[in-house]
């Protein structure tokens, strides 16, 4: 039986490619490639389940992406998958770990802790800078034995890269939360959890936020600057007092406005980093 996606094909400006990358990776889009590029346009084609209703993801990125022609069509080859997977490698990140793409080979003298993903993913991957920035914050601020909540988890990198800060430290009960309303992102977070074997570190959950009880110690969310503004309460609600807030998928023309908005909560600003236009910022409660 010859198998089918959902496919998209963007044409926009080359200057919005971050936004249209962090976009893709919240979608949990099956992979994507670059089919031309130039000074003026950039094009990209990404691929979706068959199954999958795409009409909010249509509309987001009109909404989002100033100069977008979005063309939609049906793909019933595999020429995208062998063109994606050839630009796949094992990307290093921050001082300790090693993002190895599911089929990648990691360094056979590697000392960093590798975390590997199931190639079905594009995004999510350690490829984007919303990612990397994110894993950097939690090996500086991440400490084991803390409860941690990643809010839209997507792939699970996050959420396993907690876990094997732990070491070999096991734990009484999964103390890291992963959660996503979307159930394809859900499916693919509990397969690389499975493939990384912390399962006794990590429960991944579908649902939003604001339907998210307890407390933890330390949350992420690597969301987009609207949606994190949307939901500054539900963030403030599930972390712990002197616990730790890390924000990512923040545009740096975004971030002056929501460092207003959130500087009346009582929260102080400890960290911020930057790479290629996008912030991290990291609070303490």
């Amino acid at each position: 039986m010859t198998k089918s996606w959902k496919e998209f094909r963007f044409t926009f400006p080359p200057q919005h490619e971050e936004h249209v990358t962090a976009l893709l990776h919240d979608e949990a889009t099956l992979g994507s490639y670059v089919e031309s590029q130039s000074e003026q346009a950039l094009t990209v084609r990404a691929y979706f389940e068959i199954s999958r209703e795409l009409s909010s993801l249509r509309d987001r990125f009109l909404a989002a992406v100033p100069q977008l022609v979005l063309e939609e069509g049906v793909a019933v080859d595999q020429n995208w998958v062998r063109k994606w997977r050839a630009g796949l490698r094992a990307v290093p990140i921050g001082k300790r770990f090693l993002v190895v793409p599911a089929g990648v080979r990691p360094p056979k003298a590697t000392r960093r802790w590798v975390l590997r993903l199931n190639a079905g993913m594009a995004f999510g991957t350690g490829s984007h800078q919303t990612t990397r920035l994110c894993l950097q914050a939690l090996e500086k601020f991440y400490r084991p034995g803390a409860r941690l909540l990643d809010v839209g988890t997507g792939s699970g990198i996050l959420a396993i890269a907690a876990a094997r800060l732990w070491g070999q430290r096991r734990p009484s009960r999964a103390p890291i939360l992963g959660i996503d309303q979307d159930p394809v992102a859900v499916e693919v977070a509990r397969r690389n959890v499975r493939l990384n074997r912390v399962a006794p570190w990590v429960r991944i959950r579908q649902g939003a936020l604001s339907e998210t009880a307890g407390s933890f110690d330390c949350v992420v969310a690597n969301l987009t600057a609207p949606e994190l503004r949307s939901n500054a309460d539900a963030l403030d609600r599930v972390v712990k007092r002197s616990g730790r807030i890390i924000l990512s998928g923040i545009l740096e023309e975004e971030e002056e406005e929501l460092l207003r908005g959130w500087s009346g909560r009582g929260w102080k600003l400890t960290g911020a980093a930057r790479e290629g236009g996008w912030v991290a910022l990291v609070y303490l409660t």
